[in-house]
């Protein structure tokens, strides 16, 4: 199989904010078939086949993992609306 069609899975953890390893060396037909439902789910491009048979302890998926999360992270803080400073509220006294 040629590596470049390989295909890493991470998930969305909404409650970390985070992307998490969930499947790897898998081919599209796979990764589609198995995570293509869940919208969590992100399947990309994996370099090469991965020597590490357990998906959590893989160095090339966590860092995959980790720059997704960043890319989130990044592009959320984009899409934010920015603050404008509000104007000092100035109490009117009655007078008589």
């Amino acid at each position: 199989m040629n590596d470049s069609a390989l295909k890493l899975v991470l998930i969305f953890n909404s409650e970390a904010q985070g992307y998490k390893c969930a499947a790897h060396n898998l081919t599209a037909a796979q990764a589609v078939e198995q995570f293509g439902s869940n919208s969590a789910a992100k399947i990309i491009d994996q370099g090469r086949q991965h020597r590490s048979s357990d998906v959590r302890r893989c160095r090339s998926c966590n860092k995959a993992a980790l720059d997704a999360t960043r890319e989130h992270n990044e592009s959320a803080r984009q899409r934010e609306p920015e603050q404008e400073p509000s104007a000092p509220v100035v109490e009117e006294s009655e007078s008589d």
